[in-house]
């Protein structure tokens, strides 16, 4: 089976998570694929599974990541699995409304755009802990992306 892994990555961590999800994918005997919406070519790339991921930018997606599940072509991908990411920072405990612009954010806000659109889509997304605003992860974030895609494809028809 071939994964594609389709992200977009400001500061280097969600491109971190993405190649290590394609390295366990690799590791289980499949072909993987990692591709940054900002290259363009994510568009026109099929496989048998999607990794969906962006940085938590003010509580949502990357624009090109919410553009790229908004194009996602439903007849190409609909019965496919497909599993959304994130990486974000933690909520400043001194400000309570902090948590819905960081630690909700990406991964679910993806999630809730391909169900609305009725893709097969694993619950809960991977969200993958930012230490500071550039970095880095934190130290188990890499082992747990492993681990969810280790789990996402135990799940998928052999």
């Amino acid at each position: 089976m071939k994964g594609l892994i389709v992200f977009d990555s400001y500061y280097g961590n969600t491109k971190s998570v993405a190649d290590a999800i394609a390295g366990q994918v690799r590791a289980e005997g499949h072909e993987a694929e990692v591709v940054c919406v900002r290259d363009g070519k994510a568009w026109d790339l099929t496989a048998d599974f999607l990794f969906v991921g962006s940085p938590t930018r003010i509580g949502r997606p990357t624009g090109r990541v919410r553009k790229f599940v908004r194009k996602l072509n439903r007849e190409q991908w609909g019965a496919k699995s497909i599993a959304a990411f994130d990486t974000y920072m933690a909520a400043n405990p001194e400000d309570p409304k902090s948590k819905k612009w960081t630690e909700y954010g990406a991964g679910y806000l993806i999630y809730d755009m391909l169900k609305e659109k009725g893709f097969n889509v694993r619950s809960p997304p991977l969200k993958c802990l930012v230490t500071d605003a550039k970095g880095p992860l934190a130290s188990d974030a890499l082992d747990k992306a492993r681990q969810y895609t280790h789990e996402f494809l135990s799940t998928l028809d052999k």
